[in-house]
C-alpha cells in the first residue's frame, strides 16, 4: 500500500522505481491514487425523521415541532420552553422532549470521521 497527501481532488498518476538489496535488477511500479474531501448527504429526506413540504398556515398546526420546512430550507425545534419548569429541565423526560435525532450519511469514496458542534460554541481558534 502507497499513501500520499494532496491539498486537491482528483486522480494522480505515479511512477515508482526501486531496488531489491540482494538483487542487480530494478523495479519499477505504476501507482493511481484517488484523493476526495468527505462528503455528507444534504437531502432533507435523509438527514431528519420529519420533513413538510410548507408550513401549515392556520394555529396551532403551524406551531411546528422537530421538523424540516422544505419551503422555508429551515428546521423548526419547535415551542421549547412554552409551559417547562426551568428546574426540571435536566430531567431525562424534559432532555427527550428537547432533543432530536439528525442521521448523517457519509456519501464520500472514503471513511470519515466528523465532529459536529453548534455554530455557538465554536470559538475563532477552532475554525
Amino acid at each position: 500500500m502507497v499513501r500520499f497527501f494532496t491539498k486537491t481532488i482528483g486522480s494522480f498518476e505515479g511512477h515508482l522505481d526501486f531496488e531489491n538489496f540482494f538483487s542487480l535488477t530494478n523495479y519499477s511500479l505504476d501507482t493511481v491514487g484517488n484523493a476526495d474531501f468527505p462528503t455528507i448527504s444534504t437531502l432533507p429526506k435523509n438527514i431528519y425523521w420529519n420533513v413538510k413540504k410548507s408550513r401549515p398556515k392556520d394555529p396551532p398546526d403551524c406551531y411546528l415541532s422537530k421538523a424540516f420546512v422544505q419551503t422555508e430550507n429551515l428546521f423548526d425545534f419547535g415551542p421549547l420552553l412554552i409551559g417547562k419548569q426551568v428546574a426540571n429541565r435536566n430531567t431525562n423526560e424534559m432532555k427527550k422532549i428537547n432533543s432530536t435525532t439528525f442521521r448523517i450519511s457519509n456519501q464520500g469514496k472514503f471513511k470519515a470521521n466528523l465532529s459536529f458542534a453548534l455554530l455557538s460554541q465554536v470559538t475563532d481558534n477552532h475554525v
